[in-house]
C-alpha cells in the first residue's frame, strides 16, 4: 500500500501550501497602500482611529470568552454525568446529533421565538403580560452581546460533548470509573478529580477552534448578535463587502488584528490551562464527597429553547396570518410551502450537490490519512490538519478570496467545493481519530497470516467494522457543509446561493415565513441523512449479532 503516500502530498499541496497563500493575501493588503503605490500604515491608523472599535472588539472578546467557558463547563459536566450514570449514557449519541442543526437555521429559530414580538411572549400575552403590541424590549441584539454569547454557547455544547466521546475510546474511562469507585469516590467526584484532568490537554485543539469560531462569527452575529456597534468579526464582513477601495484595506488591517487576538487567545487559555491542572492537582487530597448533577437543569433549558424555537419555525412555515398578541396563527396555508418550491429549488440542489461532492473528497482524504499514519507509523501534526478550525474563519476567508480574486476564480464551483473541504475535513478527522486509534490491529496480523493483502482487510474487515463511527462523521461533514455561511458567501463571490445564505437573508428582515421554511430546510436534510446513515449502520450490526 505504497500509494498511501500520496495522501500527506495531496493535503499539503491542496490545503495547507493554498492556506498560507490565503495568510498571505492577509498580509498584503494590510501594509500596502492602494493610494499611493507602497508600503504603509495608513490602514492601521485608519483601523484604530475608527468610533466604537473598542467596544467592537470587547463585544467579540466577552462573547467568545464566555460562551467557550459556558459550553467547556457544560459539556464535559453533561458527559460526566452520561458516563457516571448508565440511564443517562444512552442519550450520548442522540446529544451528539444536535450538531446537526445548522447555526443559521438554529438563530433564526431564536429570533422568531424570542424577539419582542416572538412566539414566547405571545404565550404569555395578554393574559399575563396584558400586552396588546410587541414592546420595547432588547431580549435579541442587546447591545451587551449577552444574547449572542448564550446563543453560542448553547449551540457548540454537542460540539464538546461528540469530542469527549471521540477522546474517550483511547482512554478507557469505564474502566477507571471502576476503579475509582472501589476506592470510595463517587462516579461524579472520581469523574472530576480523574477523567477531567486527563480530557483537558486532549480537548486543547477543539477548545482553540471553538474560541477561534467565536471570535469570527458572522451568520448568528447578523441575526442576534448586537449592531450598534456590531461584533469585530460583522465590522470587518460590513468592511470586506463595502464597494469602496480604502473599506478593503481597513478590512486587511482588521483580519489580521482579528486573527492576532485570536493567537492571543490561544496563548491565555493555554496558561489557564495548566495553571487549572497545577491547583487540581494540589487540591486531591483524597477527601470523598458526593457531587451533584448541576448541568443537567441547564442542559434541559437548551433543549426546551431548541424545541420551542423549531415549533416557532413550524408555526410560521405554515403561518398566513399571524398579529401580535395571537398565540397561534390566525389563518393557516401551505402557501409558503408552495412558494419556495421554485423559490429554494436551486438553492437546494446547489447545497445538496455541493455537500455530497465534499464530503465524499473529505472523506477519502480522512480516510488515506489515517491510514497512512497508522500503516507507518508516522503522525502528522494535529494543528497542521486542523488549522482551518483553529485560524479565524474570516480572516482566513478574506485572505483567500483575496488570492482567488488574482487568479479570476471567485465564484468557480470548484473553488467553493474545495472551500467547504477546507471546513469539513477537519470536522470528520476529530470524528473519526479515536475510532481509528482504538481499532485492535490483532484482527490485520490473523487477516496477514491467513494470506490477505492490506487492502483486502481494509476494505472486508477495518471499513465495516468501523461503519457506524464514518456514516456518523459522513453525517457530521454534511451538517457542517450545510451551514457554511461565510465560506459560501466569500468563495463564491454571490453568485452560488445555498439554504445558508438564503436562510440568513430571509431571517434579517426580509420575510419570516420564508425564512422559516429555509430554516427548516436547513435543518430536516442533515438529520434525515443523520439519521439514515446511522439507523443502517445499528441495522447492519444488530443483523451481524443475529446472525453469530
Amino acid at each position: 500500500m505504497r500509494w498511501l503516500s500520496i495522501f500527506p502530498l495531496v493535503l499539503a499541496l491542496a490545503g495547507l501550501l493554498p492556506m498560507l497563500a490565503g495568510l498571505g493575501g492577509i498580509a498584503l493588503p494590510a501594509f500596502y497602500s492602494e493610494t499611493t503605490a507602497q508600503l504603509s500604515l495608513e490602514y492601521w491608523r485608519n483601523l484604530f482611529a475608527w468610533p466604537g472599535l473598542a467596544e467592537s472588539l470587547a463585544l467579540s472578546l466577552f462573547s467568545s470568552i464566555f460562551s467557550t467557558i459556558i459550553a467547556l463547563i457544560l459539556g464535559i459536566n453533561l458527559a460526566g454525568i452520561a458516563y457516571c450514570t448508565p440511564q443517562w449514557r444512552r442519550w450520548l449519541s442522540p446529544a451528539s446529533a444536535l450538531l446537526a442543526i445548522p447555526h443559521a437555521a438554529w438563530g433564526a429559530g431564536l429570533v422568531l421565538l424570542l424577539a419582542p414580538s416572538g412566539w414566547l411572549l405571545r404565550l404569555f400575552s395578554p393574559w399575563l403580560t396584558g400586552l396588546q403590541r410587541p414592546p420595547d424590549w432588547l431580549l435579541i441584539n442587546d447591545p451587551y452581546a449577552i444574547s449572542l454569547t448564550l446563543a453560542i454557547a448553547l449551540k457548540e455544547i454537542p460540539f464538546i460533548l461528540l469530542m469527549v466521546l471521540s477522546i474517550a475510546k483511547p482512554l478507557n474511562i469505564d474502566r477507571q470509573l471502576q476503579i475509582i469507585c472501589s476506592l470510595g469516590y463517587s462516579p461524579l467526584d472520581g469523574w472530576h478529580k480523574v477523567i477531567v484532568p486527563q480530557l483537558l490537554p486532549q480537548l486543547r485543539l477543539p477548545i482553540y477552534a471553538l474560541l477561534a469560531y467565536s471570535l469570527s462569527i458572522v451568520d448568528i452575529s447578523l441575526l442576534i448578535g448586537p449592531s450598534r456597534p456590531p461584533t469585530f468579526a460583522l465590522l470587518i464582513w460590513q468592511w470586506l463587502t463595502d464597494p469602496q477601495l480604502l473599506m478593503q484595506g481597513h478590512a486587511a488591517a482588521g483580519a489580521l488584528l482579528l486573527l492576532s487576538v485570536t493567537l492571543l487567545l490561544m496563548c491565555i487559555y493555554r496558561l489557564s490551562e495548566t495553571l487549572w491542572l497545577a491547583i487540581n492537582k494540589m487540591r486531591f487530597t483524597g477527601n470523598r464527597k458526593v457531587r451533584r448533577a448541576w448541568s443537567m437543569p441547564i442542559w434541559i433549558v437548551g433543549l426546551l429553547i431548541t424545541l420551542g424555537a423549531y415549533l416557532t419555525l413550524m408555526l410560521w412555515s405554515i403561518a398566513q396570518r399571524w398579529r401580535f398578541p395571537s398565540t397561534l396563527p390566525e389563518k393557516i396555508s401551505l402557501d409558503t410551502w408552495l412558494q419556495t418550491i421554485g423559490t429554494l429549488k436551486a438553492p437546494l440542489l446547489d447545497t445538496v450537490f455541493i455537500a455530497a461532492i465534499a464530503i465524499f473528497m473529505s472523506l477519502i482524504l480522512v480516510l488515506g490519512i489515517l491510514e497512512w499514519q497508522k500503516r507507518y507509523n508516522r503522525n502528522i501534526p494535529v494543528f497542521l490538519l486542523l488549522s482551518p478550525l483553529l485560524l479565524p474563519q474570516l480572516s482566513l476567508m478574506f485572505g483567500l478570496q483575496v488570492m482567488a480574486a488574482r487568479f479570476n476564480l471567485l465564484g468557480h464551483f470548484g473553488l467553493l467545493v474545495w472551500g467547504h473541504i477546507l471546513f469539513i475535513f477537519p470536522y470528520i478527522y476529530l470524528s473519526l481519530r479515536g475510532a481509528w486509534e482504538s481499532y485492535d490491529e490483532r484482527l490485520t496480523q490473523i487477516g496477514i497470516s491467513l494470506g490477505k493483502n492490506h487492502w483486502q482487510l481494509f476494505w472486508h474487515i477495518k471499513l465495516p467494522l468501523l461503519s457506524h463511527p464514518i456514516c456518523t462523521a459522513a453525517a457530521l461533514g454534511f451538517a457542517v457543509s450545510l451551514g457554511l455561511y461565510l465560506p459560501t458567501l466569500a468563495l463564491g463571490a454571490g453568485r452560488v446561493s445555498t439554504l445558508a445564505t438564503e436562510t440568513v437573508a430571509y431571517a434579517s428582515g426580509i420575510d419570516r415565513k420564508l425564512a422559516a421554511v429555509s430554516a427548516l430546510w436547513q435543518t430536516l436534510l442533515p438529520l434525515i441523512v443523520f439519521i439514515s446513515l446511522t439507523r443502517r449502520t445499528y441495522t447492519h450490526k444488530y443483523a451481524a449479532a443475529r446472525s453469530r
